[in-house]
């Protein structure tokens, strides 16, 4: 009786060496579903990022011939006034003279950048996406020094709004095309005008500049990283 119950044990026994390789199976098995799921999540990451990458490099480019426009026409026009000034200053007030440089001081450019694509990064998760942080950072920069312009460009406006065409206006018959007024170029507010303007598009000059620097310096980095 005794023999038979040791047998019945014996038989019942765990076996654990089994056991243990089922669990170490089974380990295996669940370690590689997700090393295969983070590996899918990767690569889809790699591509979506290889996608907006992609797009802003586009979308620099475009920027930089637009700033390119800007900055030419810009500098001319701050040459221009900047003529205007030599001859207030020296009190050559010839009014044909003068009047071709009263165009120039009616308009100002304005830079309309692309930031499709950046808005697109920070509407779907963030820029965290953008793995290389020297690359992610150049990108901020960039479009901070945007946003920056925005403030420039629109100090302008309001000079033009508020100084120059009120006072034009009153020197100008636009209906009949003709200066009512051809002393007002000997006036103290003109001359202060003509340099408030001159100092205004230099300032907007000087933004375009570091701007197109600095997208410059982004489309070589892009190249390089999708390279």
């Amino acid at each position: 009786m005794l023999k038979k119950t040791f047998q019945i044990l014996k038989q019942s026994k765990i076996d654990w060496q089994n056991h243990f390789v089922e669990l170490i199976v089974v380990f295996i098995g669940i370690s590689g579903a997700f090393a295969l799921n983070n590996w899918n999540e990767s690569k889809q990451e790699k591509g979506l990022e290889k996608k907006y990458l992609t797009s802003l490099q586009a979308e620099i480019k475009i920027d930089i011939d637009h700033l390119n426009e800007i900055i030419t026409a810009t500098a001319q026009d701050s040459v221009e006034i900047s003529e205007l000034l030599k001859l207030l200053k020296d009190e050559k007030y010839e009014i044909d003279k003068i009047l071709p440089y009263l165009n120039t001081m009616s308009s100002v450019e304005k830079f309309a950048p692309r930031i499709v694509t950046f808005e697109s990064i920070k509407n779907s998760g963030g820029l965290e996406i953008i793995s290389n942080y020297e690359l992610r950072k150049l990108i901020i920069e960039i479009y901070l020094l945007y946003d920056q312009l925005i403030i420039v460009e629109e100090l302008t406006f309001e000079f033009l709004k508020d100084y120059w065409m009120p006072y034009s206006i009153k020197q100008i018959d636009l209906v009949k095309n003709k200066v009512t007024n051809k002393n007002f170029v000997k006036e103290v507010e003109f001359g202060n005008l003509a340099g408030g303007f001159y100092s205004a598009i230099n300032q907007q000059l000087s933004s375009y500049r570091e701007i197109s620097k600095k997208c410059k310096e982004l489309e070589l980095s892009l190249t390089k990283e999708l390279s």
